[in-house]
């Protein structure tokens, strides 16, 4: 949040800095009382602790790395989904 707020500020965009860090106080504190805030994904990688760029886990990551079967129903959407999974 700091950081990307400077940039914004560096950059003359001092209402959508101010902006940023009021939406993203909000989100904070809602997630501290209730559990979840709207747009929660966006505080996905963060939450995980994972690297600026590193994929998210997929059900993929779930699964043992030699056996397992997965029987899919409606396929037509399931289908490409574990697609895209598998190709990260």
């Amino acid at each position: 949040l700091a950081s990307r707020a400077t940039h914004l500020e560096s950059l003359g965009q001092w209402r959508e800095a101010e902006r940023l860090r009021f939406r993203v106080n909000a989100d904070l504190e809602q997630m501290r009382e209730c559990g979840y805030c709207r747009g929660m994904e966006n505080y996905a990688r963060h939450l995980a602790k994972r690297s600026e760029g590193e994929p998210p886990e997929t059900l993929l990551d779930y699964m043992p790395q030699d056996d397992w079967l997965l029987l899919v129903d409606e396929c037509h959407i399931t289908a490409p989904q574990i697609s895209a999974m598998f190709a990260g």
